[in-house]
């Protein structure tokens, strides 16, 4: 994939995602806020100097993208998932073209297995991709009002669930006035401990776009004091274990009904 064409197709992702679900997936967005998210994803357009910080630029504000992941990280091979489904994906994608320019008639199937993942290594990608662009953004000369960083994750290796039947502090007593909110992927909104990092970025930062395999959260920095102060539990985050991506394909061939209806006519 060339250069851009990931940043591009993700924001294609987040701007149909604000435009379907509107405030269902905002967090501590306004009427303000929508106005000005509404009138930015008209006039976004590609930072001309495709190799120099942000991704994107408007008037008086920019996107810059980048990917993080729960799997381990080196610094010279990157994350191993990112590189493993890469790898899986274009061998995949070769098969699929045999396939489908074969005789071959029936089903195909293709597993791809997870590795190990953690919460802790999501932090640490996390941590690490954010504090690297603050750093080009203070290097950044062009005057902005509006700065958003969208942050993507694409393992959908981590599930999460609401501590709400954790230890209360008394013996014996329990009181479940809810259900517990459960997810099969990260959730940037329920995570109390790296939207409590982020409180110290809002200066900088207004707004983040949280793209995961389920969808996209729109946070809004101002507003983030607020949203720790509505989540009353902290979540477990953890992995899927022994976790299979399956991708199947079934090729058939569909009889041509006229020519057989003209056939049985010709018999009698």
């Amino acid at each position: 994939m060339a250069r851009g064409e990931k940043e591009w197709d993700c924001l294609e992702v987040v701007k149909n995602s604000f435009n379907r679900f509107r405030k269902e997936n905002q967090y501590g967005i306004s009427r303000e806020d929508t106005d000005e998210l509404e009138n930015m994803f008209k006039i976004v357009k590609p930072n001309e100097n495709s190799n120099d910080f942000p991704d994107f630029v408007f008037e008086n504000g920019f996107i810059e993208h980048f990917q993080i992941t729960s799997s381990k990280q080196s610094n010279k091979k990157g994350a191993e998932h990112i590189k493993n489904k890469s790898v899986y994906s274009a061998r995949l994608e070769k098969s699929f073209e045999r396939y489908m320019t074969s005789e071959y008639q029936g089903i195909m199937h293709s597993d791809f297995r997870y590795g190990a993942h953690s919460y802790e290594w999501l932090k640490e990608s996390f941590k690490m991709n954010w504090e690297n662009h603050i750093n080009s953004l203070e290097k950044y000369e062009t005057e902005y009002k509006t700065g958003i960083f969208m942050v993507q994750y694409i393992d959908g290796a981590l599930l999460m669930a609401e501590d709400i039947y954790g230890p209360s502090g008394v013996d014996g007593f329990s009181m479940p006035i809810r259900a517990q909110q459960y997810f099969e992927d990260y959730q940037l909104s329920r995570d109390k401990e790296l939207l409590t990092y982020l409180q110290g970025f809002k200066d900088k930062i207004k707004y983040v776009f949280f793209v995961n395999c389920s969808g996209v959260e729109f946070i809004s920095l101002e507003h983030i004091d607020s949203m720790i102060k509505l989540l009353p539990w902290d979540f477990l985050i953890d992995s899927g274990y022994g976790m299979t991506e399956t991708n199947m394909f079934a090729k058939i061939t569909i009889p041509d009904i006229e020519s057989e209806n003209n056939d049985c006519k010709s018999k009698k």
